[in-house]
């Protein structure tokens, strides 16, 4: 009787330790949206979780030599052993520091615990709470500084992300994540559910694509629109099939329609728009310095930066290894004041392209493993993890064109975190589509 009761105990407490570990998952994925400091309180928390967990020797009897978690390693220590070679290790070490998370979440969640559907199902609804909660946050927060100067400034770009400390670009691709993880789930449940929960979707839908407008970012929103698209003609497809043509081209002439309107008529996003595409000068893409007076925007500028550094690096020989973490932005620096580019207060400036930056902290080396990293997780998209992960992929895939986003907190936890969620976590949540799951039974 003693034993047995002792069992029970034991059971018991296993499974609040289990229950614990969830809980701390779901506060990273709610955090991530929010600052960085609320974060790294849930990712500690997530850590002392995992080394309670019972049977941590059976549990790091893992196979290290998966491709999956092996490419992540090898990423990592690829930065580690730039050290050796580094002329600025302070910088060095920052940036190891900040790229922790990409070596720590595939290792952590490849030795957790299985979670079952809907406890997965709850971490990516927990990080679409997050979103809208600093949403609602940020606007107040904006509309109380308007009701003080009258300055609508405050509701756009830098401005409105300004008080969490969070690029713009970074806050609108969460939006765009989390567009896509309403509308699956919408399109999941639409046979089963009532008028009042659709319209609750639809409208916390439409919210968050008002706030992705606000952040004005160019890319994102042409990220949005194309977005959009490839939603309504899933949506269409499964459930209106016979009629899609009509449908799908009624619904995409509505909302290229809709999204015009909203661009033409509000001036700060209609002006960011003209000057960041339009209004720019691109003959000195093809001149070894810069005339002071030439037009920049944000497409020119990234142009010319990516040529200098690309053109750098392959002349300076350390396009196998790259420059190191620690000492890319002293040669991109060098680069900008060679070609008068720091004349217009450009330097410090990173490569806003991740592939780019990659290539000159990592060489062609670390570029392939970057590659190789999206192979492999395209690949389980396709074999296990369906829709969801396939959002997250693209966005990822062309965010990573505009912006050095494994250079700053906020991409590599986001980064980091949701491909370890979807590669490393044991599930089979149907969240990730039921045509995936079926896949993965008939494998096993």
């Amino acid at each position: 009787m003693v034993l047995v009761q002792l069992k029970e105990e034991k059971t018991l407490h296993q499974l609040f330790r289990e229950k614990w570990y969830v809980f701390s998952l779901i506060c990273v994925a709610l955090t991530l949206p929010t600052t960085i400091t609320l974060n790294r309180l849930a990712i500690i928390q997530l850590v002392i979780c995992w080394l309670i967990l019972p049977n941590l020797k059976q549990r790091f009897s893992i196979n290290w030599l998966d491709p999956k978690l092996l490419v992540f390693v090898l990423f990592y220590f690829l930065n580690v052993l730039s050290l050796l070679f580094t002329q600025n290790m302070g910088e060095g070490l920052f940036a190891l520091e900040k790229r922790a998370s990409i070596l720590l979440f595939p290792l952590l969640l490849s030795t957790s615990v299985r979670l079952k559907a809907n406890e997965k199902t709850l971490i990516f609804g927990s990080f679409v709470v997050g979103y809208l909660l600093t949403s609602c946050l940020l606007l107040f927060h904006a509309l109380k500084l308007y009701l003080v100067d009258g300055n609508t400034a405050y509701f756009f770009f830098h401005s409105l992300t300004r008080p969490i400390d969070a690029h713009a670009i970074y806050f609108a691709m969460f939006g765009i994540f989390s567009v896509g993880v309403l509308a699956h789930r919408l399109d999941q449940k639409w046979g089963m559910w009532d008028y009042y929960l659709k319209g609750l979707h639809l409208l916390v839908i439409g919210f968050l694509f008002m706030v992705i407008f606000l952040c004005a970012s160019k890319m994102m929103m042409g990220l949005l629109v194309v977005f959009v698209i490839i939603l309504l003609y899933r949506h269409i497809n499964h459930w209106y099939g016979k009629h899609l043509k009509k449908l799908m081209l009624s619904f995409s002439l509505f909302f290229l329609t809709l999204f015009g309107a909203f661009m033409y008529f509000n001036e700060p996003i209609r002006e960011r728009l003209k000057t960041g595409l339009f209004d720019g000068d691109y003959k000195m893409l093809f001149m070894d310095k810069m005339p002071i007076e030439t037009r920049l925007n944000g497409v020119n500028l990234r142009l010319l930066i990516w040529k200098l550094g690309i053109k750098g690096i392959i002349k300076e020989g350390d396009f196998v290894f790259g420059f190191g973490p620690g000492d890319t932005q002293i040669h991109l620096n060098s680069f900008y004041i060679e070609s008068e580019l720091s004349k217009r207060g450009y330097l410090g400036y990173s490569a806003h392209n991740e592939y780019v930056q990659t290539f000159l902290e990592l060489g062609l080396i670390g570029l392939l493993l970057l590659l190789v990293i999206f192979y492999f997780s395209f690949r389980y998209a396709y074999q296990y993890s369906g829709v969801v992960h396939f959002y997250f992929l693209f966005l990822l895939l062309f965010g990573f064109c505009t912006e050095s986003m494994l250079a700053m907190n906020k991409g590599i936890l986001y980064f980091s975190f949701f491909s370890s969620v979807f590669m490393f976590l044991p599930n089979n949540s149907s969240l990730l589509g039921p045509e995936i799951n079926s896949k993965f039974k008939d494998k096993k």
